[in-house]
């Protein structure tokens, strides 16, 4: 919602508030021209101008207008996914470990949950989300296998709608052994307030909690979870797993 509103008054801001039905071509060029000088890349432009196509099909849709809006795409090159090596992996470890024995004891529930997600993408490759919104009762040591749920308390929804299970590596075991051993009765998430309750309320919270460790660390040109995605399955693929095994276990 912050996204489309800001997509908004940047178009008025470019355009002046122009009854709808009077929309001229040039206001598209106006928009794009604005942009620019705003100094956004060319991916958030993209991104601007597919949320502003959004808003004059909406428009349409419920005719307030009697034509169709089409807004041209800016296709920006592609950029090589960031990947994080080994040694930024282990300083991001060591940057949580030493965190939790320095912050005050209402914060270390916190960290500690920061480090549960940071060996759960680490070894799984999982999306954001699905760690977010792990439930405990997901977690097969027993099986050395973690489901893939959806959960209608946090409103979860699988990506392609299937259930799936991912395997525990062996580093993975041993740190799950000893996180799970020392629960809490009320804990219902693996990454848990203490109160049956996910640690982050939203994807763009946690997404957020590691941006900011990135640049504590100085790590650069990586996305905050999604590279621990490119992490594993370029792990996996440089020790000889096939192709489509790889593809599956992501």
């Amino acid at each position: 919602v912050r996204e489309y509103a800001l997509t908004c008054d940047r178009y008025v801001k470019a355009t002046g508030d122009h009854p709808i039905k009077d929309f001229r071509r040039h206001f598209e060029s106006d928009f794009l021209q604005f942009i620019k000088k705003d100094g956004l890349n060319e991916h958030t432009q993209a991104k601007q101008l597919r949320q502003l196509q959004g808003f004059w099909k909406w428009a349409f849709e419920e005719e307030y207008i009697s034509k169709k809006v089409a807004i041209s795409k800016v296709r920006p090159t592609q950029r090589e996914p960031g990947i994080y090596t080994i040694e930024q992996l282990d300083r991001m470890e060591s940057f949580i470990s030493k965190k939790i024995e320095s912050v005050p004891q209402l914060q270390k529930k916190s960290v500690q949950n920061q480090l549960r997600a940071f060996w759960m993408l680490r070894e799984t490759g999982m999306r954001g989300n699905e760690v977010r919104c792990l439930l405990l009762e997901n977690i097969y040591l027993e099986k050395r296998m973690i489901s893939i749920r959806e959960d209608t308390e946090t409103g979860f929804r699988i990506k392609g709608r299937a259930e799936a299970s991912v395997p525990i590596s062996n580093r993975l075991m041993t740190f799950l052994k000893d996180d799970l051993s020392q629960r809490e009765n009320r804990e219902k998430y693996f990454c848990d307030t203490s109160e049956g309750k996910p640690q982050w309320a939203r994807l763009d919270n946690m997404t957020q909690t590691f941006s900011r460790m990135q640049k504590q660390l100085d790590i650069r040109n990586v996305k905050p979870l999604h590279g621990f995605r490119s992490f594993v399955a370029t792990r996996l693929l440089e020790n000889g797993i096939d192709l489509s095994i790889t593809r599956d276990i992501l």
